[in-house]
């Protein structure tokens, strides 16, 4: 439980970090495949990967949509989208609650790894 809660402070983290920035980025395709762990001295740090669909602006209101459907807010959905940096955290919040109820992450060996 502490690997997993450490791990979803860190996603949070860098989207709060990308969200901080001026201008501010929205990464609008937060999804499983797009947070990578990387193992240093022990510990997973997480690196949030995949910026194609991302947006960056200094306004409030974004309207162009994309991203992955089932990790998508509901209110990227209609034929006129309007949305806040708050879709990133609901993509968050579905990628949490496939994240508490997966079993424990299994370590592969070299070998099994074909990077």
């Amino acid at each position: 439980i502490e690997e997993k809660v450490r791990i979803s402070l860190q996603c949070a983290s860098a989207i709060a970090f990308l969200h901080n920035l001026e201008p501010s980025v929205l990464h609008r395709d937060i999804k499983p495949g797009n947070v990578l762990l990387k193992n240093m001295q022990g510990v997973d740090t997480v690196k949030i990967a995949d910026f194609g669909l991302a947006q960056s602006g200094t306004k409030t209101v974004f309207s162009t949509v994309g991203g992955s459907l089932y990790y998508m807010a509901p209110e990227m959905f209609g034929s006129r989208p309007q949305y806040r940096k708050s879709i990133d955290v609901f993509s968050l919040g579905v990628l949490y609650g496939h994240f508490i109820r997966a079993p424990p992450r299994q370590d592969l060996d070299n070998e099994d790894c074909k990077c």
